[in-house]
């Protein structure tokens, strides 16, 4: 039933940023420890604990890029379908 409202697809998060679920994603398939990964990208090891425990909610999109690319990934998704294949792809 129609009701004059247009419904849009999107992603509402209220605990954590969704690209945070990318990282984990990125690093595990990677195989790669916090360690690691901040001596690859000079981001600190508090700042990838924060996003492991959620403790931040709004990551630096630059920040999150390094991550990811040090990880390996090539291309990094921004919109919510892009992120899902991008996921399914990781797995």
């Amino acid at each position: 039933r129609n009701s004059g409202i247009t419904r849009y697809t999107t992603y509402l998060w209220t605990d954590h940023d969704p690209a945070l679920d990318l990282v984990d994603t990125a690093m595990a398939s990677a195989k790669l420890s916090v360690v690691k990964v901040s001596a690859k990208t000079r981001v600190a090891t508090s700042t990838l604990g924060n996003w492991k425990k959620r403790k931040t909610k709004r990551p630096q999109l630059s920040t999150v890029a390094a991550v990811l690319v040090a990880c390996g990934v090539d291309s990094i998704p921004i919109t919510a379908p892009a992120r899902r294949k991008f996921c399914e792809g990781l797995k």
